[in-house]
């Protein structure tokens, strides 16, 4: 309400008053003052006490006195009505003190509970303002009437994993660091003991290391959620080394797989979208991928509810194996040669992209090739007569549109002599032009072909399903010897294909460029 307006209000009010007094002159008539003096305030806006108050105001106003106004305006001041939810719980002076009633009760229930957020569920609070005279107010009362109504609940965070609530920690700090120190764990693929080479184990000048590899990508393969400011029961909550032992625990079991007939390393890996050696880690007893129609085989290992798919860009050098360029030299006997020039081995880089999954190698794609340095030819003056079946030294791909499924070498933990080749063009072809000297059946190659082609070079063709050409052929480059098969130690059409020079086993990489 609005209470007094100066002393133009206080000059026209003493006329009213002395009009009134003047009417009212025994002691009698008081309460007909007050009375009278009521109605004046309703008029003017003014709340009026009973009793004695309304006679100092009728006094003072009366009197006409300055210090009697100051007064009256000295003790007319804001009051505020509480209301929670719509029900009046008290009367204080400043909302302020309800503000602070709900801050204290804060802190009493977060210092019952010092390890968990705890938040308040208040009810709606309003007040209604109102100015009087002498108004009465009760600060302490008020703020013990809202504290009940304050009703406290613990809240947290959710890790939920594939819309599966599988933890509830403190905050999202703690359960960032949670997730980050999964991936710090099983996020880094495992490093093989010692030097770790692609594809070949002696001819790569510079093996993987840490330094030719960048991390491409880290993240989880299942979706992960952390949900803030959820409700929770204090009791739910879990420590977070908890939380990693949990995430380790659970998960799905190995998925293995029987090996029928058609089936091979290569292809089994093929089939699971993994690589080979990773079917050779899961199954250590595999020897020179040799398998059998029954064999049950782990092709999937333990996989933790939470895993990490961690993505590697590889770049390695690579030698590329110089060509030799022949001349004839009628000086020279039938079959002799004569080095007129050095060849020089050239240098490749290569890039290959490594997926792991929880630190295993599952996945190897060989993404680019370039040419550092080509090589350089060597010059090789050879007799008049040159022999039947005399190789140039310069490969070509045994299988049109061939697709490597195994490489060669000393590779994350096991060796393979050769490589393998699968096309759907089954037709096996020389490599080089020479001479057949073995065309038969042996032991884990199978139906196999060998070519000396008479400059140091043999090459080996395996697990044929039909040989085409006899010892004692001599086979021009190009020409077909055989068809792809699944004979000896495979059960999984392709070719096994070798290099040999001086009787040491070669990478044929190094022969067969793009």
């Amino acid at each position: 309400m609005t209470v007094f307006r100066g002393k133009d209000w206080i000059s026209k009010s003493r006329i009213r008053l002395q009009s009134l007094t003047a009417k009212v002159k025994q002691p009698r008539n008081y309460k007909e003052i007050i009375s009278r003096l009521r109605r004046w305030g309703i008029e003017h806006r003014v709340t009026i006490a009973k009793g004695a108050g309304a006679v100092v105001i009728l006094i003072g106003i009366s009197a006409g006195g300055s210090q009697y106004s100051q007064y009256v305006k000295a003790n007319t001041h804001d009051i505020y009505h509480v209301y929670a939810d719509g029900e009046e719980i008290g009367i204080v002076s400043d909302p302020k003190i309800i503000d602070q009633a709900v801050q204290e009760r804060h802190k009493e229930v977060q210092l019952a509970s010092p390890d968990v957020h705890m938040v308040l569920n208040t009810p709606k609070i309003t007040y209604t303002k109102e100015k009087v005279f002498k108004g009465q107010y009760d600060n302490e009362s008020a703020a013990q009437s809202i504290k009940p109504l304050l009703k406290e609940q613990a809240t947290g965070v959710k890790l939920i994993v594939e819309g599966k609530t599988i933890a509830v920690l403190k905050d999202k700090e703690q359960a960032e660091a949670v997730l980050e120190q999964f991936k710090e764990k099983y996020g880094n693929p495992v490093k093989q003991p010692g030097k770790v080479q692609v594809l070949s184990a002696e001819e790569v000048l510079a093996p993987v290391s840490d330094e030719n590899k960048v991390v491409k990508s880290v993240e989880f393969t299942q979706d992960v959620q952390i949900i803030e400011n959820a409700f929770i029961h204090e009791e739910d909550l879990e420590e977070p080394d908890g939380v990693i032992s949990l995430l380790e625990s659970m998960g799905e079991p190995p998925l293995t797989y029987i090996v029928e007939k058609g089936d091979c390393v290569s292809c089994i890996a093929q089939k699971f979208d993994v690589s080979s050696q990773y079917i050779r880690d899961m199954n250590p007893w595999i020897e020179d991928d040799f398998i059998l129609i029954g064999d049950e085989l782990i092709v999937k290992g333990f996989e933790p509810t939470l895993a990490v798919r961690t993505i590697e860009i590889a770049v390695e050098e690579e030698e590329i194996q110089y060509d030799t360029d022949y001349e004839t030299d009628d000086t020279l006997r039938l079959g002799k040669t004569r080095t007129i020039s050095s060849g020089k081995n050239g240098l490749k880089k290569v890039t290959y992209e490594l997926t792991s999954i929880n630190g295993k190698l599952i996945k190897e794609d060989l993404l680019d090739e370039e040419v550092l340095v080509q090589p350089v030819s060597a010059k090789v003056a050879k007799g008049t007569l040159r022999l039947k079946g005399e190789g140039t030294g310069k490969f070509a791909w045994p299988v049109t549109k061939a697709r490597l499924t195994s490489g060669f070498g000393s590779r994350w933990g096991t060796t393979h002599k050769g490589i393998d080749l699968v096309s759907s063009n089954r037709n096996i072809m020389a490599a080089d032009t020479g001479k057949v000297t073995f065309a038969g059946n042996k032991k884990s190659f199978g139906n196999l072909v060998i070519l000396d082609h008479k400059n140091g070079y043999v090459t080996y063709y395996a697990h044929l399903s039909k040989i085409t050409v006899k010892a004692g052929d001599v086979l021009e480059k190009g020409e077909k010897l055989g068809v792809m098969g699944t004979t000896g130690h495979s059960t999984g059409v392709h070719l096994h294909f070798e290099v040999h020079y001086n009787d040491k086993v070669q990478n044929p990489l190094k022969y067969l460029n793009k």
